[in-house]
């Protein structure tokens, strides 16, 4: 006897994957309203100055990867 044929259900559990891919449709509605994720580079803190990049650079082209010597330069 063949085996039995298993039934539509099994695209069920890939229903909740929709379900969420349309709930993040709806999250854009709190990015009008003024509130935003907050990136990683938000957190971090504000960018080096021009001043700092060069003296890290030229401390980096020095001492290569070392980088306690590149931090005491």
């Amino acid at each position: 006897m063949a085996p039995s044929r298993k039934s539509k259900s099994v695209n069920k559990k890939f229903s909740y994957v929709n379900e969420v891919a349309s709930s993040k449709d709806g999250d854009s509605s709190a990015k009008r309203s003024g509130k935003r994720k907050r990136k990683l580079s938000d957190m971090l803190g504000p960018q080096w100055t021009k001043e700092e990049l060069e003296r890290f650079y030229e401390a980096y082209r020095k001492y290569g990867k070392d980088w306690k010597k590149v931090s005491c330069d």
